[in-house]
């Protein structure tokens, strides 16, 4: 799978926060190929936070072209950051299941993701890139994607649930998003790839 960077800066939107949203960075046919494989090779645990979802966390570097040097170094400027020297990764997937959402919420300073990593990587975290990608093999539920919220939490933009769509944004105390309930049986599954530093 090979990313191609030139699309980064031509996807990027300042509203409801500054972000990146690509449909098929990943192709189709490509991208339900690695769902069916996520489905039916890796092991997925219950997830004791939120019922009716399950994650892999276990994807020994599945997807490392995410923290290439040539794809962060030309994703850090678009969000106008220098790429950092020192970068510590951590990548999961989720999937939800029917009747599965999350309300409004930040992944920023204040969460418990933040908490979290400091605590793993031993160091005062300052900031964190996350990147997220849509794996299902249905393309009848584009409206269970997540919604981008603004600072008064009214929901702006959804991201389509289909097949290798892709967002990027810097996490912060301001960059609210939330999951609809998921009203259809169908495997949802959400990439994250956050590069903290």
């Amino acid at each position: 799978m090979i990313l191609d960077y030139h699309l980064l800066k031509e996807n990027y939107h300042l509203e409801p926060f500054p972000h990146i949203m690509i449909k098929n960075i990943i192709p189709e046919k490509e991208a339900i190929d690695i769902t069916n494989d996520l489905l039916t090779n890796y092991e997925w645990t219950q997830d004791d936070m939120l019922e009716g979802a399950e994650w892999i966390e276990g994807l020994k570097n599945r997807f490392d072209m995410f923290y290439e040097n040539e794809w962060l170094s030309n994703l850090f400027p678009i969000f106008k950051l220098s790429k950092p020297t020192q970068i510590q990764k951590n990548q999961s997937i989720s999937k939800h299941n029917k009747g599965t959402f999350l309300d409004v919420h930040t992944d920023g300073p204040n969460s418990t993701s933040w908490r979290s990593a400091k605590k793993r990587y031993g160091f005062d975290i300052t900031g964190c890139l996350i990147q997220q990608v849509y794996f299902t093999n249905s393309l009848d539920h584009q409206d269970s994607g997540m919604w981008l919220h603004d600072k008064k939490h009214r929901p702006i933009k959804q991201v389509p649930c289909l097949p290798g769509t892709y967002v990027a944004y810097v996490s912060s105390d301001y960059c609210y998003h939330s999951v609809p309930v998921q009203q259809h049986q169908f495997d949802r599954l959400l990439l994250n790839c956050k590069t903290w530093w």
